[in-house]
């Protein structure tokens, strides 16, 4: 089965929202690519996430939704406090996917993960990443 990484922040509906004179900025970004389908997911500062997955020839799909304030503003701090220090990683990987994800943060590309990349990042990136949910998780033809 093929794996792929899908960033889920599906984590509730809230009432985050910009003030009147307020334009989004995008907090945090993720890109990947697998069997030529794209995935772009992104979280706003208004609390806004969008997902829009495009594969050649077929029509994209795309949801969205808004995150809970109290679940933005963890996220924020720990996006915040993140080093994007990259560490050579202790253990031995077995894992045969190799799908990078980027990381932009603020705009600016800040890591990229790859499975069994040979590298880690550190606590406070893991933790930001562990907040916005990128997870291994099945991949599901789009």
């Amino acid at each position: 089965m093929r794996r792929g990484l899908v960033l889920g922040v599906l984590l509730g509906l809230g009432s985050a929202h910009a003030g009147p004179t307020s334009k989004p900025t995008v907090l945090f970004e993720a890109r990947w690519t697998s069997s030529g389908t794209r995935v772009v997911t992104k979280l706003f500062s208004t609390g806004m996430w969008t997902r829009r997955a495009t594969t050649p020839g077929a029509p994209s799909d795309s949801d969205s939704g808004r995150l809970q304030t109290r679940t933005l503003s963890e996220i924020s701090a720990a996006l915040r406090a993140a080093k994007w220090k990259r560490i050579k990683a202790q253990a031995t990987c077995l894992d045969v996917e190799t799908t990078p994800i980027e990381i932009f943060v603020d705009g600016k590309k800040r890591y990229t993960v790859v499975p069994c990349g040979g590298w880690e990042i550190d606590d406070a990136s893991t933790k930001a990443l562990q907040l916005v949910q990128i997870e291994p998780v099945d991949y599901i033809e789009i």
